[in-house]
């Protein structure tokens, strides 16, 4: 009786066993096909040429500076603003408010950089403005200015499109093995 008891209980045993490894095949499966999403990874930090190719320079009538924001893409704390100038022919002025950028009031600047290249880190998220002092504010007043608005690490992270979902998909059964040649054929 002890046999037969051993042998119930081992057949007990193995029956839980496969009941157990079945439902971990269909949990396994159906694992394997629940979308795994990439984290947000914030971006490096980008040195934008301001102006682009002309750089920070009224050539030609005046460079389009609000153009060439709107096409540089979203602007990040960290990011650094590289004006690059003619020395002694250009400058580079950060004045603290819209109104003294669309006065191109140069007795407000923060700051003025005369030796180029002007290489400004974007410090703090918010909006900031930059305009030309050179003749009292003259290549100002003709479109030689900047403003942009810059976005914090976070707000990068929270406002970036989701990666691309993966799905994983489930190793492909084998093959079933082939069957004997049946004998004289």
């Amino acid at each position: 009786m002890a046999k037969k008891c051993n042998l119930s209980g081992l057949l007990l045993l193995l029956m839980s066993s496969l009941t157990m490894y079945h439902h971990h095949q269909r949990a396994s499966s159906l694992l394997n096909r629940i979308p795994i999403l990439s984290p947000p990874h914030p971006r490096d930090p980008i040195e934008y040429m301001v102006g682009g190719d002309t750089g920070w320079t009224d050539m030609n009538g005046g460079n389009n500076m609000s153009a060439w924001a709107s096409a540089a893409g979203t602007f990040v704390a960290g990011d650094t603003l590289v004006f690059e100038f003619r020395d002694g022919e250009e400058n580079v002025a950060q004045v603290p408010s819209r109104e003294a950028y669309e006065s191109c009031d140069i007795e407000s600047a923060l700051f003025t950089v005369v030796r180029s290249p002007a290489n400004i880190v974007i410090d703090y998220p918010g909006s900031l403005f930059f305009i030309s002092s050179i003749q009292g504010g003259r290549r100002c007043r003709s479109g030689l200015r900047l403003a942009i608005t810059a976005i914090s690490r976070a707000q990068l992270t929270v406002n970036t499109p989701p990666s691309p979902t993966q799905t994983v998909a489930p190793a492909p059964a084998p093959a079933p093995a082939p069957s004997p040649a049946a004998p004289g054929s």
